[in-house]
Formats: C-alpha cells, structure tokens, sequence
C-alpha cells in the first residue's frame, strides 16, 4: 500500500477516536492515543478488507459488518468475497460520519 494513503487514513482514525474520546468518559485504563494533523486522501485506491481493517484498528468481521449493515460500500471485482474492494474516499468517508 502507499505509505501516503497509509499515512492518511491512519490520521483520519486517530482523529475521529480522540473526537469520539471527548464525547465519552474515559473507562479505566483505557490507552492514550496521539493525535497529529490530518491529510486529504487521494482516491481512486482501492483496499482490500484486510487493508481496510488494519487501517481502521478493527477485525476483518467488523468491517464485514459494517458492510452488510450499509454503512462501508465496496467495490466488487468478481463472485467471491476476495475480489470485494474499499475505495481509499469511500473508508475517509465512513470515517468522517462519526465526526459531530
């Protein structure tokens, strides 16, 4: 994967859990996450579900979910789950629905 799309997708996450962190209290022990800048994503890139899970912190099973309930759209380059794809936008996106 790029490491720009990487980079960008990663800021975009941190900082929608800080923002989601402000609204909630914080549970005991609960680790601290570093906030840096955010970058505009380039689209057009087109993520695996892996890819995608990775870069959001969650398990695969979550993004699927996340999928079937209409929240995350994809790309579908053939008949099996495998050729099922994330567009870089569309995961900023879905991202950016948990900002207030």
């Amino acid at each position: 994967m790029d490491d720009s799309i990487t980079y960008a997708i990663r800021q975009l996450v941190r900082e929608e859990v800080v923002r989601a962190q402000e609204r909630a209290p914080e549970p005991p022990n609960a680790p601290s996450v570093l906030v840096v800048s955010t970058e505009v994503l380039p689209g057009g890139r087109l993520l695996p579900i892996r890819e995608a899970a990775h870069l959001l912190g969650m398990s695969r099973d979550w993004v699927y979910d996340q999928i079937k309930a209409g929240e995350l759209a994809t790309v579908n380059l053939g008949t099996t789950k495998t050729k099922r794809r994330i567009e870089a936008t569309e995961l900023a996106r879905f991202v950016r629905t948990f900002r207030q």
